[in-house]
């Protein structure tokens, strides 16, 4: 018996993310193409399935042979408990959903920030703005960002010639100073609604630069001093370019001047510069 044969994935096909994720689902063989079906183009029978209040933050699955439609992580859960069993016994309402919600609303809610993509047309399932999952997202980058910046820092105390907990510090200082700085200025400089979704994406670049240290990180006990200026010299270069590429795109995204590119790239590496210097810090 085809267990699938009577469910439906429905994804936002306005949305980059929702559509990567749809994507993924097809390419894992978890579900076939012909079952993500894309909400602006059901059919008037299926789309009377559909609670497009609820849509608009979260995916549905539409189950015919109950007549049930589950929403966000619940559907997700359901997806994949056909291929991964362990899955069934996540229930809704206990800590483990709760704990996976908690990341899932602060991605889904700010969904069209993560993967933007020109819209073809605005419609009603776009998600809105609540502060309270703009808040949530912004601290997870947050908190990421100190805990990646910190264990780099930490990792780099031979080069830095100090203690580990004192490169650290250091390395959260450097690092952290032009974010705030530029944070600073476009919150004093942008319109409310532009700050908001300036901010989404700094975000998740900033998110993305820490994560391309992990390779120093892991590497750093293994290798000498000088094989660790290297890396870690790697590291930040790859880390920095793959961050202003997607700082162009963003801000291009935002249809606001490149300027903040420059303002954003200039506020980091001026920072970090005087802060090594102001530090005294060893890098050759």
């Amino acid at each position: 018996m085809d267990v699938l044969a009577n469910k439906w994935i429905v994804y936002d096909g306005n949305c980059g993310l929702c559509m990567n994720s749809k994507r993924l689902l097809v390419k894992m063989g978890v579900f076939p193409d012909s079952k993500c079906l894309n909400y602006h183009q059901l059919d008037d029978r299926l789309f009377a399935k559909v609670d497009p209040e609820h849509f608009k933050y979260e995916m549905a699955l539409i189950d015919e042979s109950t007549n049930e439609t589950s929403y966000g992580l619940e559907g997700i859960l359901k997806i994949f408990s056909e291929k991964i069993n362990w899955l069934r016994h996540i229930r809704k309402g206990g800590w483990v959903f709760k704990f996976l919600e908690f990341f899932y609303h602060a991605i889904s809610y700010n969904r069209y920030f993560l993967f933007p993509r020109n819209k073809t047309f605005s419609c009603d399932c776009d998600p809105p703005f609540v502060r309270q999952y703009f808040r949530r997202w912004v601290g997870i980058g947050v908190i990421i960002s100190l805990l990646m910046s910190f264990a780099f820092g930490w990792m780099m105390a031979p080069v830095f010639q100090g203690s580990a907990l004192t490169s650290g510090l250091q390395m959260l200082l450097i690092v952290g100073s032009g974010w705030v700085l530029q944070g600073l200025i476009s919150f004093l400089a942008m319109k409310k609604d532009d700050y908001r979704d300036y901010f989404r994406h700094l975000t998740l670049i900033a998110i993305t630069g820490v994560l391309v240290l992990i390779p120093t990180i892991v590497l750093s006990p293994f290798i000498s001093v000088a094989g660790l200026k290297v890396l870690s010299l790697i590291n930040v270069l790859a880390s920095s370019g793959l961050m202003l590429r997607m700082h162009i795109k963003r801000v291009r995204f935002m249809r606001v001047s490149q300027v903040w590119t420059f303002l954003w790239f200039f506020s980091l590496q001026t920072t970090a510069i005087l802060l090594f210097l102001q530090l005294k810090i060893p890098v050759l």
